[in-house]
Order: structure tokens, then C-alpha cells, then sequence
């Protein structure tokens, strides 16, 4: 059994289908707990008394490499799962391979759990009387953005001087829902919304952003607009990607997602579009001349053809891509505004059939971590 769950945990992480049955068997990955690893400790927290989906209070789970030599405060590493604000995955199924990549590089690396709005409005206990589109994701992404901000906080004022990092070297990091959240946090930071000033430190931002095939969500506005500049920011993002948009995209598009993906539609039948307010989500291409204007630092991997995929598949093969980044542009401060589309080395764009054609390539990890 052992040996298929890798492929399973990729296949459900890539997709983000919410449902929770994988064939005929009913699959539930919470609370998937970490694997004991000789080279890398782990250690789970409460930092937050409210309730997840479970009924549980919310955790997050520290990994760290005591035998680092890393010269100086480390620098802290936070991951945001995905799952469209479902319960399809937790804080350990998406994160593990790579958070243990980077605590024995010296990082010190936290995987936070977060409530998820959309399965609540499932499960009827949101209290919205209007489910409109805009509506939902206010809640969603509005319940989510709070537990970032206080498992942030958490970890600058608990996390930070036990293991001995540095609270304004944090870099957070996502796929697609978990993606999203993270490049929203940055946004409202930058913008003096009052739900970060809330629940952040005074002062606080992030050093750094990794997205995978992330978005930033702003309700009814015609563009994406920062007061201050934000942290450096690397983007990866499939230019098919249906489900997180490259460029942007309107409430009455995500509610194509929903339908096809069954986040809500197959479950609360009220769900529609009020073309009033216009929710929108704007991908890498729609952010990058706002970062421009500001004179933020931004990279971009474009995958030419790539889907959704590219939510999790560059955890897997663009962790050296991620250390530069973090190291020269972050830690080192080089700026950088960058465009880059890889070549396929097969020829052969980066999705769903690419990666179940090529299934073996999680063996060459297996030899990385002891996870697998």
C-alpha cells in the first residue's frame, strides 16, 4: 500500500476535483501525519483555538534539521495547502516531500492547517443567506486569509525564536487554493487592509512569495493595485490552465469551475452569478504590470500548453529553481523581473496525461525522502 500512496497523493493533489472518493473507495487525507525521518525532526503546534472542518483546532507542523549549519538566523519556509477550499487534503499530504527538501537545506519549515469556507457552505454551516459567487468566495477566502495571518503571527512570535529563525525571512508558499491565499495575504499587507493589520504583527510582511498556479482575488475592481511594494514574487503557471487563470477571470468563469469541479454546485443548488459584483482572479499575466509599476521583483516560469498541473508538479521538479530564487532574489536581495518559459525536454506540454504517462519520475524522489 505504502508504495502507491505517492502516486495517489499527486494525482489528488493535481487535481482538485472535491470530491472524496478516489474509484469506488471513499479517500479522507486529513490529518495525514509525518513520517519519521533520521535527518529531519517535525513537531505539530495548536496555533489557533477555532475549529477546523473536522471539529479539530487548527495545527501546524514544524520540520527542521538539527544538524544544519546554516550561519545565522534561518530562514522560515511557510506552505499553504490547496484543494479549493475544500476538504480534499491537509496540511502534510501536499507538503511534505518538500518541506523536508528545505529543512536539510537549513530552512525552518511550517505547514499550517487553515478552516475551508467552501466545505462548510457544503455543509450548510456557513449562516450565508445568499450564495452568490462573490459571496461564497468573500467567506471562503476571507476565512482562510485569517488563519494565514494568525498562523503567520504564530510563527514569528512562538516558532521563530525557539528554532532559532529569523521572523522577516519568511517566504510563504502555495498551489492553487493554497497559492491564491498567499498571494492575497501579500496583496492586503500591501494594501493596509484591515484584516491583515488584525492579525499581524505591526510592521509585518513576507521577504518572499511562491506561487503555483495561484491567483490574487479583489472583488469587483478592473485591476490589481498595490499602495506599497510588495516582496519579491515567483510565479509558476501553466498558460492552459483552466481552473486558476493565467491572466484573469470573472465570477460567471468560476462558476464554470465550480460546475465542472463540483466544489459547491452538486451540493447547494442556489449558488449564481451576480453580475453586479464582479469577483475576479487575477493571474500571474494580469498582476505582472502592476508589479512593474511598483518596481517590485517578480520571476515567471510560463509552462507553454501546461494545466492545472503545475499546482504541485514544480514541488517536485523546480526545487533548485525555488532555492535560487529564495537565496539570490529574497535572502540576497537581487532584483529581478524575469519571464521564462522551460522547454519541455520531451517536447511534450506539462499536464495531467504528461504526468500519468509519466508516473515513474516520483521514484527518483522517493530517493530524496523518506516520506515515500
Amino acid at each position: 500500500m505504502r508504495k502507491i500512496l505517492p502516486v495517489i497523493f499527486v494525482i489528488l493533489s493535481l487535481c482538485t476535483v472535491s470530491c472524496d472518493r478516489f474509484g469506488d473507495r471513499v479517500v479522507n487525507w486529513k490529518f495525514y501525519r509525518p513520517v519519521k525521518d533520521p535527518a529531519v525532526k517535525t513537531r505539530t503546534y495548536v496555533y489557533s483555538h477555532k475549529r477546523g472542518d473536522d471539529g479539530r483546532r487548527l495545527h501546524l507542523d514544524v520540520y527542521h534539521s538539527p544538524a544544519s549549519t546554516w550561519d545565522g538566523p534561518r530562514p522560515i519556509l511557510i506552505s499553504v495547502h490547496g484543494g479549493g477550499w475544500n476538504s480534499v487534503a491537509d496540511r502534510t499530504v501536499q507538503s511534505q516531500m518538500w518541506m523536508r527538501f528545505f529543512a536539510r537545506e537549513g530552512y525552518v519549515c511550517v505547514s499550517v492547517d487553515y478552516r475551508e469556507g467552501l466545505e462548510r457552505i457544503c455543509r450548510g454551516k456557513d449562516g450565508l443567506t445568499d450564495h452568490s459567487v462573490t459571496s461564497c468566495l468573500d467567506y471562503a477566502l476571507g476565512m482562510a486569509l485569517e488563519d494565514v495571518f494568525d498562523a503567520t503571527a504564530f510563527v514569528v512570535e512562538k516558532i521563530a525564536p525557539k528554532y532559532g529563525a529569523d521572523p522577516s525571512k519568511i517566504v510563504i508558499m502555495g498551489g492553487s487554493a493554497g497559492a491564491i491565499n498567499s498571494l492575497t495575504a501579500e496583496n492586503l499587507i500591501c494594501n493596509g487592509d484591515q484584516l491583515a493589520a488584525g492579525h499581524l504583527p505591526e510592521g509585518f510582511n513576507y521577504a518572499g512569495i511562491i506561487s503555483n498556479a495561484g491567483a490574487i482575488y479583489k472583488d469587483g475592481t478592473d485591476s490589481v493595485s498595490w499602495e506599497k511594494k510588495p516582496c519579491p514574487i515567483l510565479f509558476f503557471h501553466g498558460d492552459s490552465d483552466i481552473f486558476v487563470p493565467y491572466e484573469s477571470m470573472g465570477s460567471a468563469g468560476f462558476k464554470e469551475v465550480m460546475d465542472s469541479l463540483r466544489l459547491i454546485t452538486d451540493k447547494v443548488k442556489d449558488v449564481y452569478v451576480d453580475e453586479s459584483h464582479p469577483s475576479m482572479f487575477w493571474g500571474p499575466a494580469a498582476i505582472i504590470p502592476s508589479l512593474e509599476k511598483v518596481g517590485a521583483s517578480y520571476r515567471l516560469f510560463t509552462f507553454p500548453e501546461a494545466d492545472h498541473t503545475i499546482s504541485m508538479l514544480p514541488c517536485y521538479t523546480d526545487l533548485g529553481r525555488m532555492k535560487t530564487f529564495i537565496e539570490e532574489n529574497v535572502l540576497g536581495g537581487i532584483p529581478v523581473q524575469e519571464i521564462v518559459n522551460p522547454a519541455n525536454d520531451d517536447g511534450e506540454p506539462r499536464n495531467q496525461k504528461w504526468l500519468l504517462s509519466h508516473i515513474d519520475f516520483l521514484k527518483d524522489f522517493r530517493k530524496l525522502d523518506s516520506v515515500f
